[in-house]
């Protein structure tokens, strides 16, 4: 049983106040929304959130990736993930206050309905802990993920100075990511990087496509689902089996807090149509 919830994905249940026009990207609009209800609950916190250029220990997503026409009433789900429990009672702070409160997504303005945090109402919600995580791991030898929205990783700059990303979900590159995020907020290190180099993670199966996201500036990514082969001990192997399941709340790659790297685990089998 779970006694002390440190890793929280909760999607909170949007109903438009009226009908509007959403555009396709909402990712960077979502991450203003969340720094301004910080600000609210706790401006020296928020203003540390924003200030943090490495690693954040929240990540943002609204679920509805295309462009659409809400009606009144009509729900829009975002989700937000805390990697530090201690965010999320400041966040949650601020519903309680105002519980009828409105909230601004660009243009369209939001009433909150509900915030879940179980599956039982969306896939994308839960809440776990760093040893929970770690205890119900199983070694395998193979893993298949879920890259829900556009998703690169940052390949250091060219000679122009401009930022490289990389667009192919290669083994080191996706447990790279989540090792750094892991061991960025854990308590204590799941494992080196040096580590997970010497492992051989091999894309056995994958269906994916590239997805431009357009915020601020336009960001391809890649979409779809991959499984990989695993190489190593059953100790290695779990410990790849345990930065999987905890995908769902770490994120992979790039811009996590405006709605890129959603990923979770799925069940090992042929990927469908991404």
């Amino acid at each position: 049983m779970l006694a002390q919830p440190e890793l929280i994905a909760c999607v909170l249940e949007l109903t438009a106040t009226h009908g509007t026009q959403l555009e396709r990207t909402q990712g960077h609009r979502a991450h203003a929304l969340f720094l301004h209800l910080m600000q609210e609950s706790d401006p020296v916190l928020a203003e540390q959130l924003h200030a943090a250029s490495q690693t954040k220990p929240w990540t943002v997503t609204p679920l509805p990736q295309q462009a659409r026409r809400l009606h009144n009433g009509e729900t829009y789900p975002l989700r937000i993930a805390f990697l530090q429990a201690s965010l999320y009672w400041p966040f949650a702070q601020t519903f309680l206050q105002r519980p009828n409160r409105q909230l601004r997504l660009g243009s369209s303005n939001f009433n909150l309905q509900a915030i879940h945090t179980t599956k039982q109402h969306s896939p994308w919600a839960g809440v776990s802990s760093w040893q929970s995580l770690i205890d119900q791991a199983q070694p395998t030898d193979e893993i298949s993920l879920w890259f829900a929205t556009p998703t690169c990783f940052k390949l250091g700059r060219d000679r122009q100075g401009k930022q490289r990303v990389g667009l192919i979900p290669d083994g080191q590159s996706v447990f790279q990511s989540l090792l750094r995020r892991w061991n960025a907020f854990a308590p204590t290190p799941l494992a080196s990087p040096e580590q997970i180099e010497q492992l051989d993670i091999q894309i056995k199966r994958y269906q994916l496509r590239t997805e431009m996201l357009h915020a601020q500036d336009k960001q391809l990514g890649f979409m779809g689902k991959v499984s990989y082969k695993l190489d190593g001990d059953a100790h290695e192997r779990r410990i790849l089996a345990t930065l999987a399941d905890a995908a769902l709340y770490l994120g992979i790659g790039a811009k996590t807090t405006q709605g890129m790297g959603l990923v979770q685990r799925i069940s090992t089998q042929q990927p469908e149509q991404a």
